[in-house]
C-alpha cells in the first residue's frame, strides 16, 4: 500500500484510528499488517516531527486495552532493533509509548491478575544478545509488581508451556520464557510454595521440581497426571522417640543418590532426612521419625488413581489422611511401588512417612553416627481413572 502524495496527516491519522478500531474488536493480526505497510508507506510523506505526534496520538493508546496498537508498536520496534538507520521514530520513542500502554493496561486490570498483560509486555524488548532478547528493565518491574500483587491469579496452568517445533507440538514443555527476567527463579520457586493450597499449585509445583532438575529448559509433561516429589517441602514433624525435636523443614542427603538412580521413576525426588545431624545417641539408640507432606487435588469426577515409589533406610511406613497404610517397607535394595489413590480425596490431603532407623552397635558404626543414617526417596503420580 502507498500513501497518497495529496493525503493530509488528518486523513492518515483518521484512517490509521479506523483500522485501529476495527483491529481491536476483531482478530487484530491482518488489520496490524495493513496498518504497518501504511505507516512505512507514510513516513517520507509528512515531516517528521508531525508525523511521529500523530503515531503518538494513534498508537500511544491509554484510552482504552490497546491490543492493535501495541502490536503495530511491537512491528515498529522490532525495525528499529533490526535497522537502527530505520527513519521511523526511534527505539526509545517506540518503548516510551509500549509503557504507556503496558502501564495503562496494568492500572485498568488492577483488582485481578489478567494473563493478557503479557500481550503488551511481550514487545517491550530492550536488545537482542546472541538471540536471546533481554526485556526492558522498567517493562520488569512493573510486571513483577503486578505479580507480587496478584498471586493466586498469576499461579495457574498457563504457566506450563508446551515444546512446538515447526507445527507440531511435542510432549516436553517449560515455564513462561521470560520468569527468569522478571521474576527470577528462585525468587518464583519461593512465592510458588508460600500460596494457598490448590489443584494448580500442586501441579506447578510438581512440574517446576522437573523443570528445575533439567536446567530451566523443557522437560517431559503431562497436564493430566500430578507428581510430588519429595524434597525439602517435605516437613519433618516430629519423633515420638525424641519429642524434643523441633519442627522444620528436612534436609537433604546425597549418600544414596547412586541407589535411587537406578530408577526412572526417582529421576526428580531427592533423598530427605531431618535437617540436624543425627547424633550418635540416635545412631546406636534407633528411632522413629514423622515427615509430612501435604498438597491439594482436584474434583476428580472419576476414581482417583495413584502410585508412590519409594526408597528407604531402614523402614518406612505411611499415614494417609489419618488412616495408617500397610505394609511397613523396608530398605533401598529395590524400588518399592504401592497403590494409594483409594485413600486419596479430592481437596486438600496428607501422607505422614514414619520413619524408622534400627539401633546399631556403636562399635560397627565406629563411633561415627553418620554410618547409620535415617532416609527416604519418594515419587507419587496422580491420576483420574480414565486419563491414563
Amino acid at each position: 500500500m502507498r500513501a497518497s502524495p495529496q493525503l493530509s496527516i488528518s486523513q492518515f491519522t483518521n484512517i490509521v484510528k479506523g483500522l485501529l478500531y476495527i483491529s481491536n474488536r476483531k482478530e487484530y493480526q491482518p488489520y496490524t499488517r495493513i496498518l504497518n505497510a501504511l505507516i512505512e508507506s507514510a513516513q517520507t510523506t509528512f515531516p517528521s516531527e508531525t508525523f511521529e505526534a500523530a503515531l503518538e496520538d494513534t498508537l500511544a493508546n491509554d484510552r482504552q486495552d490497546a491490543f492493535a496498537e501495541t502490536a503495530v508498536l511491537s512491528g515498529l520496534l522490532l525495525k528499529a532493533i533490526n535497522d537502527p538507520k530505520t527513519l521511523f521514530p526511534n527505539q526509545k520513542i517506540l518503548i516510551s509509548w509500549l509503557l504507556r500502554n503496558f502501564r495503562a493496561f496494568i492500572h485498568r486490570h488492577s483488582e485481578t491478575f489478567n494473563p493478557n498483560v503479557y500481550t503488551f509486555y511481550y514487545p517491550l524488548i530492550d536488545r537482542s544478545v546472541q538471540g536471546i532478547f533481554l526485556m526492558n528493565e522498567e517493562a520488569n518491574q512493573m510486571l513483577r509488581e503486578y505479580i507480587l500483587t496478584h498471586q493466586t491469579g498469576y499461579f495457574q496452568d498457563w504457566l506450563v508451556r508446551p515444546t512446538i517445533i515447526g507445527n507440531f507440538d511435542t510432549n516436553t514443555y517449560k515455564l513462561e520464557p521470560f520468569i527468569s527476567q522478571y521474576l527470577g527463579y528462585e525468587k518464583f520457586e519461593e512465592l510458588l510454595y508460600s500460596q494457598p493450597p490448590s489443584p494448580a499449585t500442586t501441579k506447578l509445583q510438581g512440574f517446576f521440581t522437573k523443570f528445575k532438575a533439567e536446567n530451566f529448559v523443557e522437560c517431559v509433561y503431562d497436564g493430566k497426571i500430578i507428581e510430588v516429589f519429595s524434597d525439602t517441602h517435605t516437613e519433618f514433624v516430629n519423633s515420638p522417640t525424641y519429642p524434643s525435636f523441633p519442627k522444620q523443614k528436612s534436609g537433604i542427603s546425597s549418600g544414596k543418590l547412586h541407589e535411587s538412580a537406578k530408577y526412572e521413576e526417582l529421576k526428580y525426588a531427592q533423598w530427605v532426612t531431618r535437617i540436624a545431624p543425627i547424633t550418635l545417641q540416635e545412631a546406636i539408640d534407633g528411632g522413629s521419625y514423622h515427615f509430612s507432606r501435604k498438597f491439594t487435588l482436584p474434583n476428580f469426577e472419576k476414581h482417583i488413581k495413584a502410585k508412590i515409589h519409594c526408597l528407604v533406610d531402614d523402614d518406612l511406613s505411611f499415614i494417609i489422611n489419618e488412616k495408617r497404610i500397610k505394609p511397613t517397607l523396608n530398605g533401598w535394595a529395590q524400588l518399592h511401588t504401592l497403590d494409594i489413590g483409594e485413600h486419596l480425596q479430592s481437596g486438600e490431603n496428607e501422607i505422614i512417612f514414619v520413619v524408622r532407623n534400627v539401633d546399631i552397635d556403636a562399635k560397627l558404626i565406629g563411633n561415627v553416627p553418620e554410618r547409620n543414617p535415617y532416609e527416604f526417596i519418594y515419587s507419587i503420580q496422580i491420576w483420574a481413572e480414565e486419563s491414563k
